[in-house]
C-alpha cells in the first residue's frame, strides 16, 4: 500500500492500492472560483509516471519521470472528479501533491486610440472574456510607447501589475510610425515592455491593427508593416507571446473587400478607427489569438463558432 497526502484543506490523505495505483476524489463546486495549481513533491524513489486530472483520459495530464516541483493548472469547473494515477518501480514510492489556489488572471489593455474603448478594439475584446478578475482598458488616444509612460494610466498600471496572474496586451505603432524609426520604435517597446514585466505583469505584444486603406477592392495597403516586423522581433528577443494582428486583420479585410470595411468606420472617412460593429469583429480576432497562444488564458476567453467562421470567410 502506498501513501499519497494531499495538503489540501477539502482532501484527506489518500491511501492507493499497488499497481495500477488510482485515486478518485470528489472536488467540491465551491472551489470553482479560479483555477488550482497541483505542484508534484517528490519525497523518496523515482516514479516514472503521474497523471493528475478528470475522470476522462483528455482531461488528464501526465508528467516526466522528474517531475518534482512541476506545475499542473486545473479548472476545477471542468470536471467534479480528480483522479489520480501513479505507476512505479514499487510500491514503496512516497511523494506529496500540494495544491494551492489560483486568482482568476487579470487583463491590462495597453496601447493607442486603436486599443482604446471608444474607438478601438478594446471593448469587443473585453466582451469576449469571462470570469477574469479584471478586463481593464488603459490605452490612451495618440499616445507612442514613449508618450503613454506620461499619462495617469502608466501610473495605473505599476499599480495594477502588483496583482498576481496579471497579463499585459500591448499594442503600439499607429502613432510611433509618425515619429521615430523602426530601430527607435524597437527599442522603446522593449524599454516599455520591460518596465510593465517589472511591474509584476505578464506582457503579451500585438502588431499594429490595420487600417483600412486598400490598393484595390481586395487588396490592403501594406503601411504598417515594418513596425509589425519589429514588434515581432522584440517579442522573440523577450521570449514572449505575440499576436500578429496587422496579418491577422489584412488577411481579414482583404477578403471582405474595401465596399464592405468602411462599415468599420468610427466616422464616415476614418479608416483607421473603430465603431461598435469594428469593435466586435476585431476584438473576436484578438480573442481568437489568445485562446490559441496565451495558453493560461483560454479557458477565460469565451467561443464564438458563428463569428470566427465569419472572419476565417472574409464575411460580415
Amino acid at each position: 500500500m502506498s501513501t499519497l497526502p494531499l495538503i489540501l484543506g477539502f482532501m484527506p490523505t489518500i491511501s492507493i492500492p499497488n499497481n495500477p495505483q488510482e485515486a478518485v476524489y470528489p472536488i467540491p463546486t465551491r472551489d470553482c472560483l479560479g483555477k488550482t495549481t497541483w505542484k508534484p513533491v517528490l519525497l523518496h524513489a523515482p516514479c516514472w509516471q503521474l497523471g493528475v486530472g478528470g475522470p476522462r483520459a483528455r482531461d488528464k495530464k501526465h508528467l516526466p519521470p522528474d517531475f518534482a516541483g512541476s506545475t499542473l493548472v486545473y479548472s476545477p469547473c471542468l470536471f467534479n472528479t480528480l483522479v489520480i494515477t501513479m505507476r512505479a518501480f514499487s510500491a514503496a514510492v512516497l511523494f506529496g501533491l500540494v495544491a494551492s489556489a489560483m486568482a482568476a488572471p487579470g487583463i491590462l489593455l495597453i496601447g493607442d486610440s486603436t486599443v482604446t474603448a471608444d474607438k478601438g478594439w478594446g471593448t469587443g475584446f473585453c466582451a469576449d472574456t469571462t470570469g477574469l478578475a479584471q478586463c481593464t482598458n488603459l490605452a490612451s488616444s495618440g499616445k507612442t510607447t514613449v508618450t503613454w509612460q506620461a499619462q495617469t494610466q502608466y501610473s495605473t498600471m505599476l499599480t495594477k501589475c502588483k496583482t498576481a496572474n496579471t497579463y499585459a496586451l500591448i499594442q503600439f505603432g499607429h502613432n510611433d510610425q509618425k515619429v521615430m524609426t523602426t530601430a527607435q520604435f524597437g527599442a522603446n517597446l522593449t524599454s516599455l515592455t520591460n518596465k510593465i514585466k517589472s511591474a509584476g505583469c505578464s506582457p503579451v505584444l500585438l502588431t499594429s491593427l490595420a487600417r483600412r486603406t486598400f490598393s484595390s477592392e481586395h487588396a490592403t495597403s501594406d503601411n504598417l508593416g515594418s513596425y509589425s516586423a519589429e514588434t515581432i522581433k522584440v517579442a522573440a528577443n523577450l521570449g514572449l507571446p505575440l499576436l500578429p494582428l496587422l496579418a491577422d486583420s489584412r488577411a481579414y479585410l482583404d477578403k471582405l473587400g474595401k465596399t464592405n470595411a468602411m462599415q468599420f468606420n468610427y466616422a464616415s472617412d476614418d479608416t483607421t478607427h473603430l465603431n461598435a460593429l469594428g469593435a466586435k469583429y476585431f476584438g473576436r480576432i484578438i480573442a481568437d489569438e489568445v485562446k490559441s497562444k496565451v495558453s493560461a488564458l483560454s479557458s477565460y476567453i469565451k467561443s464564438d463558432a458563428t463569428l470566427s467562421a465569419k472572419i476565417a470567410a472574409g464575411t460580415l
